[in-house]
């Protein structure tokens, strides 16, 4: 599927996954840029992806919801890239990932901002990245996101690889334990990385049992 540009609003996938878009293994869907408002499901608020998906255009996630995992996406096998700015708002997931679950290859490109605010999940109220990888090669900026459990922003589990190439962003995000980041498996920041306001019983901006990567860059915590 190619998307000159496309809005999905308010769709439901009640019993199954993705409330907007099941992408299948070995199907291809490239956008110049989509806007997903208020759709639901019980994986994959609005996507649910075992295949490529290429968004080149800014897209926007807002109000979308999972009765179980992945608030907005789930992806579940394969890649999604995005190649220009990524807004993830007010998404949520009962379970885990209240904007993202990533089980497969998740890519921002340098080109591309992501902006993940007011998520919320039991764990991993931005992202819960499970085993698999997740790159960030330009800005980042997590705000405001809140887990009942674990990681108010980002839980990275199972050996999962998270690398920071940009500036990178943590304010106001809230968890049991980790408020901006519960860090299992390798977490690396290649570049500058502010962490501020973050609130958490235990860890009020990091939570870690795995390995952090902090390059030598004009940074602060």
């Amino acid at each position: 599927i190619n998307s000159a540009g496309a809005t999905f609003t308010e769709n439901k996938a009640t019993a199954g996954s993705g409330g907007a878009i099941y992408n299948a293994i070995g199907a291809t869907y490239t956008s110049n840029g989509d806007t997903f408002t208020g759709n639901t499901s019980k994986y994959g608020g609005a996507i649910y992806n075992q295949g490529t998906m290429v968004f080149n255009g800014d897209t926007t996630f807002t109000d979308n919801s999972a009765f179980s995992e992945g608030g907005a996406i789930y992806n579940s096998y394969d890649t999604i890239t995005f190649s220009r700015d990524a807004i993830f708002i007010n998404n949520l997931a009962s379970s885990y990932g209240g904007a993202i679950k990533n089980a497969a290859t998740i890519t921002f490109e340098e080109s591309s901002t992501a902006i993940f605010t007011n998520n919320s999940a039991s764990s991993g109220g931005a992202i819960w990245n499970y085993g698999a990888t997740l790159t960030f090669k330009g800005d980042a900026t997590f705000t405001r996101n809140t887990a009942t459990k674990g990681s108010g922003a980002i839980s990275n589990v199972d050996h999962g690889i998270i690398t920071f190439d940009g500036d990178t962003t943590f304010t106001d995000n809230s968890a049991s334990s980790g408020g901006a980041i519960s860090a299992g498996g390798i977490i690396t920041f290649n570049d500058n990385f502010l962490f501020s306001g973050n609130t958490a019983n235990e860890g009020a901006d990091i939570y870690n049992t795995g390995t952090i990567n902090f390059a030598p860059a004009e940074n602060k915590v």
